[in-house]
């Protein structure tokens, strides 16, 4: 469903409640049946996912399938991101996202239940910043290939990003232009390095491609100002004092953020954070 935010946009969100929920407007169960239950159900910490730069929710779904049927489930695409329409004149900030999806949990009732946080690349650094939030009470992250900590772009990087803001028609016809291979395009290549990937997955990854805007992609690269490391030690502790915990995935073969898990996992230590990496 869309929602609208009056600082934020039109925001595309997805919320699917604990199945039980749908039980208890069943005129037979009592009062307090239906009170106890809710009760119990509002124990169980929601979960929340958080997609990264150029991603949207559905990146999600295969998780989601997973879960759907254990607790309440919320997620977002970002304004200006999947099918989000951002207010004219927003910054794509690191600040404003986060401050974006605490008014969303609060707009949608999930201020004040527990918490628990699956987020991506980007989506990460989002999550870490939310832990500062006090309303928000944070019970794990799940950190899903994390950009690297201290993050740092090389010249080339930071060369082609000024080109691209200052011609952004050119950044749009690279992309075109990729495209002309369809699934098998560099940039999917680049994504899925492993040639076994199953071709419904490329598929459905290109459609996300092409739902991503080239101005709201580059803008929103531009003013990513990476965590300190302060940052990143103040968020764990704040879910260390919740009794959480926080989990960190890497890919073996992940061409595009490398073994930014394992930067994190150096940094926070076992006692906190537990670090795996899926083949």
């Amino acid at each position: 469903f869309t929602q609208h935010y009056e600082q934020y946009g039109e925001i595309f969100s997805l919320k699917i409640p604990h199945p039980l929920r749908t039980q208890l407007n069943n005129s037979a169960i009592s009062k307090e049946v239906v009170n106890e239950l809710e009760a119990k159900i509002n124990e169980i910490p929601v979960i929340v996912f958080i997609h990264g730069l150029g991603g949207n929710l559905q990146q999600f779904d295969e998780v989601v399938r997973k879960f759907a049927g254990l607790t309440d489930i919320f997620a977002v695409d970002l304004p200006g991101s999947g099918k989000s329409k951002a207010k004219q004149g927003l910054k794509l900030t690191l600040e404003n996202f986060t401050n974006f999806v605490k008014e969303s949990l609060d707009t949608n009732g999930f201020i004040g239940r527990e918490i628990i946080i699956v987020a991506h690349s980007y989506g990460t650094q989002v999550a870490l910043k939310l832990a500062e939030i006090n309303e928000i009470n944070l019970k794990g992250l799940v950190l899903l290939a994390p950009p690297k900590i201290p993050l740092k772009r090389t010249w080339k990087e930071n060369f082609f990003l000024g080109l691209f803001l200052k011609i952004p028609w050119l950044f749009e016809f690279f992309r075109k232009l990729d495209r002309f291979n369809n699934i098998q395009s560099l940039s999917m290549k680049r994504l899925f390095s492993n040639p076994e990937t199953p071709e419904f997955l490329r598929l459905k990854q290109f459609r996300f491609n092409l739902l991503t805007n080239s101005t709201n992609f580059l803008n929103h690269a531009k003013s990513w100002i990476p965590l300190t490391i302060s940052e990143v030690i103040d968020a764990s502790q704040t879910i260390s004092n919740n009794n959480g915990s926080i989990l960190i995935v890497d890919g073996s073969d992940d061409k595009v953020t490398h073994d930014g898990g394992a930067s994190y996992h150096d940094l926070l230590g076992n006692n906190i954070s537990q670090y795996q990496i899926l083949e």
